[in-house]
């Protein structure tokens, strides 16, 4: 796929684009000035020192990380807006999560994007996403990049949908991370989505597809509450091959599946 955006074509023409749809971002940060289209995308934004500390609110990305994960999510939902936050690359990156995940419960977001990874597991970081979940967002993250066998908080996390990546033949791509029962059934990632874009190649951007898409869904379908679109997600997956379910849960999200919800929820509407 050369294009994220491509997949959610048919979907513009409904009017489904993310409108008033609020996506938090926690990465690297977010450069507008190496993506023009992100200036309208990004209505807030906050950097976070070493320490955690609030040191500027001007848009800046420490790496190209942020800003590729940012794109991929303004191609697929271009009329959300993005609270976005840098807690990552450098400092005490554990510190600077927690004050970005504390500022984004605050802010009106239906959807978080974190493409992070992280080798801990701690209370209070699981605490701090149980209270965005009791607010129902839909917290989306990627499994990492490390292969079966590993994976990095938040992934594990019961409260996070964990999304792994597909390579260009649709196939559960080596490096997505999963972690598995004893008996070799796969309990993370949940979901398989996109993973390689142009040059660009990683979960980090299959879970800012499925957090795009996610997006779609929250605006189409209002009433329905976080875990119920995440349950719609898991259902429009299709099944890998025996030989491969030791990489996901579910499955791979097929976009004609979820095309299909918008096109059965527009009719029961003009019924």
């Amino acid at each position: 796929m050369s294009n994220y955006g491509e997949t959610a074509l048919p979907l513009r023409k409904t009017g489904i684009s993310g409108a008033a749809i609020c996506i938090g971002h926690l990465d690297t940060g977010v450069c507008l000035s190496s993506n023009l289209g992100l200036r309208d995308f990004v209505e807030e934004f906050r950097f976070f020192d070493e320490d955690g500390r609030l040191v500027s609110t001007t848009p800046t990305d420490t790496g190209t990380h942020g800003t590729q994960t940012a794109a991929i999510i303004h191609q697929i939902a271009p009329d959300a807006k993005l609270f976005a936050a840098a807690v990552i690359d450098e400092g005490h990156i554990y510190t600077r999560i927690l004050a970005g995940l504390e500022w984004l419960l605050n802010q009106p977001i239906q959807v978080l994007a974190m493409a992070i990874g992280v080798p801990i597991q701690s209370l209070l970081f699981e605490r701090m996403l149980e209270k965005l979940v009791a607010k129902d967002i839909l917290i989306v993250v990627p499994s990492g990049n490390s292969g079966t066998g590993v994976i990095f908080t938040p992934a594990w996390s019961p409260h996070v949908l964990t999304v792994g990546a597909v390579d260009a033949n649709n196939q559960p791509a080596p490096y997505s991370s999963s972690i598995n029962a004893k008996d070799g059934d796969c309990i993370k990632p949940e979901i398989l989505a996109p993973g390689e874009i142009e040059q660009q190649k990683g979960t980090s951007m299959a879970s800012s597809y499925v957090a795009g898409v996610a997006a779609l869904l929250r605006q189409q379908f209002p009433k329905l509450t976080a875990m119920e679109i995440r349950e719609k997600l898991i259902a429009c997956c299709n099944p890998v091959s025996k030989e491969y379910e030791y990489k996901v849960k579910f499955g791979v999200i097929d976009m004609n599946k979820v095309m299909t919800l918008f096109d059965t929820n527009a009719k029961s509407e003009n019924a």
